[in-house]
Parts: structure tokens; sequence; C-alpha cells
């Protein structure tokens, strides 16, 4: 039931809702994103005939997670079954609860974001056992 109220009390805000369930496996990178891999662009330029420039970009491939996603969006996050996480990937909340900012030390995720804020209508909703 209380998924149920959680799901109810989102629809009647109208903003879109996130979904998803504690275990035992979930990391920080399950909420925030991770690089997925890599990707490599080549521009070849030859507009005079006599001069050859090749141009090459690497950039790393992101996925954001659902976290990351519902902030950004504002939508509503319901977090089901929360205590089944562990404290470490559970504590990546805290920071955006607190002020509003996802904070990491994971430079991968500085990287891609820099500081991702929360959105002013984000809301967070945890189900428990």
């Amino acid at each position: 039931g209380k998924t149920t109220v959680a799901l109810r009390v989102a629809e009647r805000r109208g903003r879109p809702v996130s979904f998803m369930t504690g275990n035992e496996w979930l990391t920080a990178r399950d909420f925030i994103g991770r690089e997925v891999g890599h990707s490599e662009r080549t521009v070849v330029d030859k507009y005079v005939q006599s001069v050859c420039r090749k141009e090459t970009r690497k950039e790393r491939d992101w996925k954001d997670a659902i976290l990351a996603t519902s902030m950004q969006r504002g939508s509503t996050l319901i977090y089901d079954e929360f205590t089944r996480a562990s404290p470490e990937a559970n504590s990546t909340l805290l920071s955006v609860l607190e002020e509003g900012v996802l904070v990491t030390t994971d430079l991968s995720v500085v990287r891609q974001f820099g500081t991702l804020q929360r959105f002013p209508d984000w809301r967070l909703w945890l189900t428990a056992d």
C-alpha cells in the first residue's frame, strides 16, 4: 500500500514519476550514471589540395541513471524498498536531500556534470518493508 500511495500522490502533483527498487547490488553509479564507452570523431579537411588537415576528437560516452535524470527533470523519484540497498549506495542521496546538490568524489561524474543541482520541483519518496 505504501508504494501505491506514493504513486498516487506523485500522479496528483502532475509531475513525471521515476521508480526504482533497492537491492543489495545497488551502487552509487546506479543512482548517478556511468561512462558507457568512448566515441571518436575524425574530420579530414582537404579544402586546399596541397594541404591536408586532420582533426580527431575523443569523447567519453555517458549514460545518466535514475537519480540524475529525475533531478534534472524535476520528477518524483519513488525509491521502493530502500532499506535493501547498502548504506554506501544510499549515501549518494544525503547531499541531494540536505543541500539540493549532488556531491561525489567520482571523477567521471564530476567531468560529466560539474555540479548537479536538483530541479525545484524534484521530490523523493522512500518506502521500506
